[in-house]
């Protein structure tokens, strides 16, 4: 019985997915639960059967989610009990088993740490496992061992100059696992300072390899934390040499160094400002080569990255002075330096404090040498003066601009006297199409920095300013849909495969704006025009969104027309190769029509040759993802027999081919579907997974599979899929093997979910299949989800005289009775404030000194007087509360408990910003996944006028309380209905409008 009961308590905490939670809230809430069970149920003869759960290699349960389950449990259960260490043989074997699940691996390490006692048997194992992932990639491609075996062992058993050698990450696209956290936050937080020391000194002896690690694996933050935590621990402890060596190796991080990119940096730089007596120890450091060399490239300022940018000293020019003194006799050489920059000094406000030339030749009388050298410094700054590189730049850039102002200037006259001498030509609609094109591109805003202004203002702006001759070139844009020389349709294909532009493109997308957003946008226009227009706009999109407008107009009047353009220009596209093709986009932006839209994406479909380019393969994808998802069944399963007949068809387009006709068409073509991906090669069953993962998972569309089809779909794809890709966390990037681990995690839940008898065989067969063992805990919960499901679905509901008698008898036997006394009396509450003399509207009201209502009353005082109502209605056994409590602390506005199970109620106004959500995001993802309410729960709003409504997703407010109802009740899906009611009550003062 125990053992019965630790399986159910794994499966419980280890479900998949729990609705409403993030994977993080759900681990965090289950670690909580599994404690407090683990607690509460823990005693002696509990351990044996905990170590046969983890040792039983052949049994379900040792699955992946069991040993997560325990692993969890056991990780945060106290070392009181010494039998616990018994287990810890068990946990190190699952943590060395490279078969395992990483995160499992991972999980069992955990515990094992917590409950095996410290000992050097422990620490021996911890190493040899840690050498074993560090030389084994394959036993550990995410780092999570490395990264909390780190963690485990350092500092005590890895020292902090041999813990660089486990820096660099195997799976850069892991940014946030154990791996991650260890190196950008335990490896500080468990240093001491003589530690964080250490740290620097062996990351300083190696920098040339470590530093470039670092930054590779994006922890280049690192080196700066590290620095900041040594100075502010032991700081003003170091010498100079061991500090100048750490700020060498720090600063060269490829971190941004601006103030406020980071906090390290800033820190580092605060503590330096606060010690100018330091800084100027290292300057000298970073300013004495081994070999003197030349200095003639000297600054002042060349030692800003070494001090990470800190704010040098305000009297470093007279420092260097002083220096340059001091070593006069000694290092020549490197007193002319220190000399130069102290003379440089003089430019820079921030570090001349004290400091002028005069000062400078009065300190240098009595040594001639410096003397002439200072001399010599200024008589070349005079000379660089008069041709100073940096005042000469600025002159030019000058000069420059006042070219281009000048040239854009001469180009606004030039096109005022142009446009003036042809101004005639314009209105009459037969200007320069060369010309014409430039005006459109002033039109759409392409020679500004941005798009600011109007159209016209820009074109305005362009040609100088005058009002007369923009409003000629705003007529002649508008007119040249009407010009003789427009290009025909195969012309403009024609040019664009040969990647040229007519150059009354542009002109017409602005006249095609202009016509959109003109007196008369439903103008009418003959087809040929239209159709060299839409060829126009559909190969050279520029202004698209601005020209969209006017395709819908007329999509709306001749949606045959849209399409057919739109088809031979993609197709045209498709032909020439091209990898981005426009018109799969545009079909999914063209509104209404749907079964047009899909028509066309079906002819698309038709039209893409037997073998394609990678490149064009994921907008087939999304086509064909679309067309299956408006279940066009017939014509789709003719064109997939149709593709499948050809010899030539590539491999990539026949398993996804193969995949639409199992779907549509049943086993035999599924059979045909795992006959050809399972018995090619690997790149096959890839096939398959790119198409699920980019037309359907990406779609939102497996739902439906899923659900629409029978269990035979589903379980198929689990068998092709399965096999190749293993369960796997979503850390870092989303993969392909992310995404389809996903994707079959599920399918495998859609499956849980389905109440007919061949669900129940084919989980069975699953269950079985042992190439799918790493899936198996997760098809064990899914079987046994499943059960309960078909036993729901199966269960024979009470008849009207076992109704009647449980209502006479005025006490539910069950939830369901619960929910369906309680939405009994919502309605004829709901009827008693229609029809009753009492005026019960008033109560939710504010009225003015007239007793004319005003304003709604706040949703708690409604809910009041609802629950006050209500209570006088039910038998006093039923409890009817405010804010009922559900699990993860939320609430729901009222909750009705009678014999240990409840009904929750989630209350709205009309007017409630989250009234098309709350029904799905608060009732059935908070509150009715408690135990406790088997499911049911009552979804109530309080209509106070049509105009008081929030507007929905899509489409028109409803206008009737009746109409909401029926809106809301469509968000359910068809089992949900069973057991959520939703309920609109019209408060609203009888006879109102």
């Amino acid at each position: 019985g125990k053992t019965r009961l630790l399986q159910s308590l794994a499966a419980f905490a280890t479900k998949e997915p729990l609705s409403g939670r993030s994977p993080a809230d759900t681990r965090t809430t289950r670690s909580e639960y599994t404690a407090w069970t683990f607690r509460s149920l823990v005693s002696q003869d509990m351990i044996p059967i905990i170590g046969d759960l983890l040792n039983n290699q052949s049994t379900a349960t040792a699955g992946d989610r069991v040993v997560e389950f325990l692993a969890g449990i056991l990780e945060h259960a106290d070392r009181d009990p010494e039998s616990l260490a018994t287990l810890g043989p068990s946990l190190y074997a699952i943590a060395e088993d490279a078969e395992r699940s990483p995160w499992v691996r991972k999980d069992a390490l955990d515990a094992y740490f917590n409950i095996a006692p410290p000992t050097e048997v422990r620490t021996q194992r911890l190493i040899g496992l840690l050498e074993k992932s560090q030389a084994s990639p394959l036993a550990d491609p995410d780092d999570q061992m490395r990264g909390t075996l780190l963690r485990f062992l350092y500092p005590d058993q890895i020292s902090p100059d041999r813990v660089w050698k486990y820096v660099t990450p195997r799976n850069r696209k892991n940014l946030f696992g154990s791996f991650w956290i260890f190196w950008n936050r335990t490896l500080v937080e468990k240093s001491s300072g003589q530690q964080l020391a250490e740290l620097l000194d062996a990351m300083c002896e190696n920098a040339a390899a470590i530093v470039p690690s670092l930054e590779d694996s994006r922890f280049e933050g690192l080196p700066p934390r590290l620095l900041a935590r040594a100075l502010e621990a032991i700081g003003d402890d170091l010498d100079t040499d061991r500090l100048y060596n750490w700020l060498v190796a720090t600063g060269h991080s490829r971190i941004r160094l601006e103030p406020g990119r980071s906090r390290s940096v800033d820190e580092i730089r605060a503590w330096l400002e606060a010690r100018p007596h330091i800084q100027k120890e290292i300057i000298l450091k970073w300013l004495e080569p081994d070999n003197p060399g030349d200095y003639s490239a000297s600054y002042p300022l060349s030692f800003a990255k070494v001090l990470h940018y800190s704010k040098p000293p305000a009297d470093l020019g007279l420092w260097y002075l002083e220096q340059a003194i001091d070593l006069a006799d000694t290092r020549p050489a490197f007193s002319r330096r220190l000399l130069r920059d102290a003379y440089h000094a003089l430019e820079y406000s921030s570090i001349s404090e004290g400091l002028t030339l005069e000062l400078i030749r009065d300190r240098l009388h009595g040594h001639a040498r410096l003397a002439g050298e200072l001399d010599e410094f200024h008589r070349q700054r005079q000379v660089a003066l008069a041709s100073s590189p940096e005042e000469d730049w600025r002159q030019r850039m000058d000069q420059r601009r006042e070219q281009q102002r000048k040239k854009e200037r001469r180009q606004r006259k030039e096109w005022a006297v142009l446009l003036r001498s042809q101004e005639a030509e314009l209105r009459n609609n037969t200007f320069s199409p060369a010309n014409l094109h430039t005006l459109a591109l002033a039109y759409f805003g392409q020679f500004q920095s941005d798009e600011r202004g109007t159209p016209y203002e820009r074109v305005r702006e362009f040609i100088g300013g005058a009002p007369q001759l923009a409003d000629a070139v705003m007529a002649a844009l508008r007119g040249a849909l009407w010009r003789d020389d427009l290009p025909g349709m195969d012309e403009t294909i024609s040019l664009h495969s040969q990647s040229r532009m007519p150059y009354l493109a542009y002109p017409v997308q602005a006249s095609m704006h202009l016509l959109a957003t003109g007196p008369e946008p439903a103008l009418a226009l003959e087809a040929a025009r239209k159709e060299q227009a839409l060829t126009l706009y559909y190969c050279f999109p520029l202004g698209r969104e601005e020209t969209r407008e006017c395709r819908d107009i007329w999509f709306r009047q001749d949606p045959d027309l849209v399409l057919d353009t739109l088809h031979r220009c993609a197709v045209a596209d498709l032909r020439n190769g091209e990898e981005h093709l426009p018109a799969v986009e545009e079909l999914d932006l063209l509104p209404g029509h749907d079964s047009l839209v899909n028509e066309a994406r079906l002819r698309l479909l038709d039209a893409f040759p037997a073998r394609i380019p990678k490149k064009q393969t994921r907008q087939f994808d999304q086509l064909l993802g679309k067309a299956l998802n408006h279940l066009d069944g017939a014509t789709l399963a003719v064109m997939a027999k149709k593709k499948l007949a050809l010899r030539s068809l590539d491999v990539g387009q026949r398993v996804r081919w193969m995949t639409v006709a199992a779907m549509l068409n049943g086993e035999q073509h599924m059979q045909q579907l795992k006959d050809y991906v399972l018995g090619g090669d690997e790149r096959r069953v890839r096939h398959l997974a790119e198409f699920l993962d980019s037309s359907l998972r990406h779609a939102g569309y497996h739902q439906m599979v899923f659900g629409e089809w029978n269990a035979e779909l589903p379980a198929n794809l689990v068998r092709i899929l399965g096999p190749s890709y293993r369960p796997m966390r979503p850390e870092g990037l989303i993969t392909l093997e992310i995404g389809t681990s996903e994707l079959i995690s599920d399918i495998i839940t859609q499956l849980g979910s389905m109440e007919d008898a061949e669900t129940r065989r084919e989980l069975a067969d699953l269950v079985e299949d042992s190439n799918l063992a790493p899936w198996r805990d997760q098809l064990l919960w899914a079987q046994e989800t499943q059960r309960a499901v078909y036993r729901d679905a199966s269960y024979d509901h009470p008849g009207v005289e076992e109704v009647q008698r449980t209502l006479t008898n005025r006490e539910p036997a069950n939830p369901s009775d619960l929910a369906a006394l309680l939405c009994d009396q919502f309605k004829t509450i709901s009827e008693h404030i229609r029809g009753d003399n009492a005026n019960l509207w008033r109560q939710f009201w504010n009225e003015d000194s007239y007793g004319r209502p005003t304003n709604s009353k706040p949703e708690d005082s409604c809910r009041d007087a609802l629950l006050e109502a209500l209570k006088q209605r039910l038998p006093s056994r039923i409890d009817v509360s405010p804010e009922g409590r559900y699990a993860g602390g939320k609430r729901s506005d009222i909750r009705a408990t009678f014999n240990g199970f409840n009904v929750p109620v989630e209350i709205k106004k009309n007017s409630h910003r989250h009234l098309w959500s709350a029904l799905r995001n608060q009732l059935i993802n908070r509150y009715t996944t408690d135990r406790s309410t088997s499911g049911y729960g009552i979804f109530l709003v309080l209509w106070f006028s049509a105009t008081r409504t929030t507007r929905p997703p899509s489409g028109p407010p409803p206008a009737t309380p009746q109409e909401l109802r029926q809106r809301l009740e469509n968000q359910l899906e068809p089992d949900e209905r069973r057991k959520i009611s939703v309920i609109v009550i019209d408060v609203t003062k009888p006879g109102s409008v």
